[in-house]
This record gives C-alpha cells, structure tokens and sequence, in this order.
C-alpha cells in the first residue's frame, strides 16, 4: 500500500494538470494499462497511448478548472471540480458546470484508472 504522501504528490501533479491546462502531460500520470472513463466516452478508453490521443482530440480548448474537494482513502482518490470555459464574462459569473472525478493511485506516481462523472447536457451547452 502506498504512503498518503506518495498519493497526496500524485494527486497534486494530476490537479496542477487541470489548474494549468497542460493536458497533454496527463498521459504521462498513467500506467501503461491505464483505464480512462468519462461521460463523455461511448467506451473506457485502455492504454498511455490511446489516452494520449484521446487527449489530443481536446487539449487546445480553453478550459478552466477548479477543484472544489479531494478525498484520499488509501490508494483511492475522489474529488469535486468545476470546469468553465472563458468567455467575456468575469470568471465568477462564467457559466459552468461541475462534476466528481475518481483516481486509482497503482504506484511510481501513476495511477490505473480515472473515471469522471459529469452531466453531459450542461457540459454540451458550455462547450465552445
């Protein structure tokens, strides 16, 4: 089992990810194997490789996130986020919508698996 301190890094590398919006170092917080699942996928999308170029497909849309909460139990990670997108408004009347994201912390600073649950229909209407 891996240390709290080990996870808590991990967590803070994927959330800097978010903050900064240099998406296309996610893959790298993946094991070989990793599984990715979003509510917007008709299919868990398998391997560092594919989650590099599902990731290609969105990394150059402005996006914003917050994350608003993190849970750690053990190796496993839960967490609340807003996601937004800029636009002429000031960012706190920006529309937006939120959601809860899980990890699977495996080790080496990667995690297994990430799967994030969001309502598609608000995010439909945000997106650019």
């Amino acid at each position: 089992m891996p240390t709290r301190d080990e996870v808590e890094a991990a967590v803070a590398r994927f959330m800097a990810i978010n903050r900064t919006n240099d998406w296309r170092r996610m893959p790298e917080l993946f094991t070989e194997d990793g599984v990715v699942m979003n509510s917007a996928l008709d299919e868990p999308i398998v391997g560092r490789d594919a989650i590099a170029a599902w990731v290609d497909t969105w990394a150059d849309w402005p996006i914003e996130v917050d994350t608003e909460w993190v849970a750690i139990d053990g190796h496993r990670v839960a967490a609340g986020w807003r996601e937004r997108y800029p636009n002429e408004h000031p960012p706190d009347q920006q529309p937006s919508h939120r959601g809860i994201l899980t990890l699977v912390y495996a080790g080496g600073g990667r995690f297994s698996m990430y799967e994030n649950f969001f309502d598609m229909k608000a995010m439909e209407a945000l997106t650019p």
